[in-house]
């Protein structure tokens, strides 16, 4: 099994605000972009056998930047996709009404289901399944895997 390098997009506004994501399409901002191209330049005389990226659009700018910098072609994996937070998104997390499915969130994470959304207990069997199948490469060169 290769070593699996695991990586969280650069900032986003969003994220600078609170502001619930989800698969929002949001962007990078200036301090995301330079954190990527950071990490890249960390990464740039390591050899990396695959990249793998969540396909939310800021996962994929990360990923852009660091196949870029290492030569490294991108597969999309769904698995990695962030939470559904379903109607949660777009919501700031400070604002939330429902405290009690807030909480719940943190003292019972492997249930809580914000409305429409899912619980960490179904991203977690995603996304376990998701580095399974990049671990399938022969145990060479790391694995980079973008997420959130």
């Amino acid at each position: 099994m290769p070593t699996i390098l695991l990586v969280r997009h650069g900032e986003t506004d969003w994220n600078r605000s609170g502001q619930i994501m989800g698969e929002r399409p949001v962007p990078l901002n200036q301090a995301g972009e330079t954190q990527a191209k950071r990490l890249a330049t960390l990464l740039r005389n390591r050899p990396v056998q695959a990249l793998y990226s969540s396909p939310v659009s800021r996962t994929l700018q990360t990923a852009e930047i660091l196949g870029a910098a290492l030569h490294v072609a991108i597969q999309t994996d769904r698995g990695l996709t962030e939470i559904g937070v379903g109607q949660w998104e777009g919501l700031f997390w400070k604002d939330l009404a429902d405290e009690i499915i807030r909480r719940n969130l943190y003292s019972q994470p492997q249930k809580a289901r914000p409305p429409g959304g899912e619980t960490l207990g179904e991203v977690q069997t995603r996304a376990v399944a998701a580095i399974e199948r990049a671990s399938t490469a022969p145990a060479a060169d790391p694995i980079l895997v973008v997420t959130h």
